[in-house]
C-alpha cells in the first residue's frame, strides 16, 4: 500500500512535472512560433522592398535604354537629312536631265538640266544675244533682299519688281508651303511650272527652305532667271535644278510667242493677246522644247506645292501626267486665265483636276484650308484668278522622315 501511495505520489508529482513541462513547453513552442512569424513577416516586407527596388531600377535601366535609343535616331536621322541634302533629293525625283537619249552624249542634245556647279549654265551666244538690268528683290515673308536681274527693255513683270522689290502674286506661297511642313518628307519639293523670271522662284528660295525644281521654258526669261541665281549664294543655288523646257502632253518642240510689253504673257503654240492691240514681235519668238512631267520627275517626288502659270497650256501640262504623277502631288496653286484657256482648247481644267482626285477652290483661308469649291470651269468670262486644287489622298501625305 505505501508503495502505492509513493507510487501514486510520485506519479502525482510526475504528473505535476509534466504538466509544468507541457506548459513550459508550449509557452516556448508559441513565444518560438511567434518569433517565427515576426521574422517571416520581416522577411517577406524585406523581400518586397527588394523587388520594389529591382522594378524601380529596371524600370529607369528601361528608360535610359529608350531615351538613348531615341536619341541615337534621333542623331542617326539628323545626319542622314543632312547627308541627303538637295542634292540627293534631286538625284533621286529627277528622272531625266537632258533632252538627248544617251546620257553619255554631248552631241545632238536639244535640251539639258541646268544646275550652278559648273561652267555650262551660260552658253557664249546667251550674252550676246540678251541682256538685263539688276534691281532689288526683298522677300514678303522674311524681308531678305538680294539683286534681281530683270527685262531692260519695257516689261510688266520686271517694272513691278523694281517699283515694289517683289512680284505680289508670289507672296502665298511661302505660306502654303510652310503649312505643310507637318507632312514633309526627305522627298518633299517645291515645283514651278511658268518661272518667267523667277519672281516666285526667288520668293521661294528666301522665304523658305524648299527645295525647288522650276521650268521655263522662254530663253529670255531663263536668261534673267539664270543671272539672277548665278549671283546668290551657294546655300540658294543648291535648293533650285532649273528645266528650260516647257510642260506638255508629249515630247516635242514647238513655237513660244511673247508680248512686247509682258513676257509674262509667253505662250505655247500661238499667239494669244492681252488686248486686241498687243503687239507680238518676232524678235521674241523661239523654238522651245517640251517634254511631259511624267517623264521628268518620278512620282517618289513629294510634291507638297506646285504653282502653275502657263498662259493656257495647263490642259497639255495636266494631260501629261500619270495616275502616279497625279498621286504624288498634293496642293497646286494655279492661274486660271479663261481668255488663254480657251484660246488652247482647254475647257475642263476643273474636271480634269477632280477626275485625278483633287478638289478644286478659289478662296484661300489660311493655311492649307481652302473655300468657295469648284466643281466644272467657272461660268464667267474674263476672268483672270487664282485657283487651288488639294489633293484628297496624296500618296506621301502619311508618309514620315
Amino acid at each position: 500500500m505505501i508503495m502505492l501511495n509513493r507510487n501514486r505520489n510520485t506519479k502525482g508529482a510526475g504528473s505535476t512535472n509534466a504538466v509544468h513541462s507541457s506548459s513550459s513547453s508550449t509557452t516556448t513552442t508559441t513565444t518560438t512560433k511567434k518569433k517565427t512569424r515576426k521574422a517571416s513577416s520581416c522577411n517577406i516586407f524585406l523581400g518586397i522592398i527588394i523587388m520594389l527596388i529591382l522594378i524601380v531600377q529596371q524600370k529607369q535601366e528601361n528608360f535610359n535604354f529608350a531615351a538613348q535609343e531615341r536619341t541615337t535616331a534621333t542623331t542617326t536621322k539628323t545626319k542622314t537629312s543632312a547627308a541627303r541634302g538637295p542634292s540627293a533629293v534631286f538625284e533621286s525625283v529627277i528622272l531625266k536631265k537632258r533632252g538627248s537619249e544617251d546620257s553619255n552624249s554631248n552631241s545632238d542634245e536639244s535640251w539639258k538640266l541646268i544646275e550652278w556647279n559648273n561652267d555650262t549654265t551660260f552658253t557664249p551666244s546667251e550674252h550676246q544675244k540678251f541682256k538685263c538690268d539688276f534691281t532689288t528683290f526683298t522677300s514678303s515673308s522674311t524681308g531678305i533682299s538680294v539683286p534681281m536681274c530683270v527685262h531692260a527693255f519695257r516689261d510688266y513683270v520686271s517694272g513691278s519688281i523694281r517699283r515694289n522689290k517683289r512680284w505680289s502674286d508670289c507672296n502665298l506661297l511661302p505660306v502654303l508651303w510652310n503649312a505643310s511642313h507637318v507632312n514633309q518628307t526627305d522627298q518633299s519639293v517645291y515645283v514651278e511650272i511658268g518661272a518667267n523670271i523667277g519672281s516666285c522662284v526667288m520668293e521661294m528660295l528666301l522665304g523658305t527652305n524648299a527645295t525647288i525644281v522650276a521650268f521655263e521654258p522662254h530663253p529670255m526669261n531663263l536668261f534673267n532667271l539664270k543671272k539672277t541665281v548665278a549671283g546668290l549664294d551657294r546655300k540658294y543655288q543648291d535648293r533650285l535644278r532649273l528645266f528650260p523646257i516647257g510642260l506638255g502632253d508629249a515630247k516635242a518642240t514647238n513655237t513660244i510667242y511673247s508680248a512686247d510689253n509682258n513676257m509674262g504673257n509667253s505662250v505655247i503654240g500661238k499667239v494669244i493677246k492681252d488686248t486686241a492691240t498687243q503687239s507680238f514681235s518676232e524678235a521674241l519668238q523661239f523654238e522651245i522644247y517640251v517634254e511631259k512631267m511624267s517623264d521628268i520627275l518620278s512620282s517618289d517626288a513629294d510634291v507638297k506645292l506646285m504653282k502653275i502659270d502657263a498662259q493656257g497650256f495647263e490642259c497639255k501640262i495636266v494631260d501629261g501626267w500619270s495616275e502616279d504623277t497625279a498621286a504624288s502631288i498634293e496642293t497646286i496653286k494655279m492661274e486660271y486665265a479663261d481668255h488663254w484657256l480657251e484660246g488652247q482648247g482647254c475647257m475642263d481644267i476643273v474636271p480634269k483636276f477632280i477626275r485625278y482626285g483633287f478638289d478644286v477652290f478659289n478662296g484661300h483661308k489660311g493655311g492649307l484650308n481652302f473655300g468657295n469649291q469648284y466643281f466644272e470651269n467657272p461660268s464667267r468670262k474674263n476672268m483672270v484668278i487664282d485657283i487651288f486644287a488639294k489633293n484628297k489622298n496624296p500618296k506621301h501625305q502619311n508618309k514620315k522622315n
